[in-house]
């Protein structure tokens, strides 16, 4: 593994086209970046990821246990065959998304969505 160091505002470790095994335990990786990087299998326990951006991912099969994600923002996103379970969904707001096979309790939700609009048109016209 070739390590390069250099020296700007702050020391930072350069790795560049290697394939390694890195296992940090109690690091402070604070305003690292990572560009073209295969992070396949990997396992994040513990960590703070706060702050942090994520575009052009690829995060299918992904699993998400014990995590908080309040304030999160998803756009563009094909979440197609996710399971949330045993999630709190207050204040979650859904606008401009394909609903169609989605479902809650086994509900689904586009019937639903129907029915509500149905009601409402009944209530309009009365």
């Amino acid at each position: 593994m070739r390590l390069r160091r250099w020296r700007q505002s702050e020391d930072a470790m350069k790795l560049f086209e290697e394939k390694e095994k890195i296992d940090a335990t109690d690091c402070d990786l604070s305003n690292s970046s990572f560009n073209n990087v295969k992070l396949t299998g990997c396992t994040f326990d513990n960590v703070n990821l706060m702050r942090t951006s994520y575009r052009g991912v690829n995060m299918s099969s992904c699993s998400f246990e014990e995590v908080n994600m309040s304030g999160w923002s998803v756009k563009k996103a094909n979440l197609s065959g996710v399971v949330v379970d045993h999630a709190n969904l207050s204040g979650v707001a859904l606008t401009h998304c394909n609903l169609s096979g989605m479902t809650i309790d086994g509900i689904d939700v586009m019937a639903l969505l129907a029915a509500y609009r149905a009601q409402t048109e009944d209530r309009k016209g009365s």
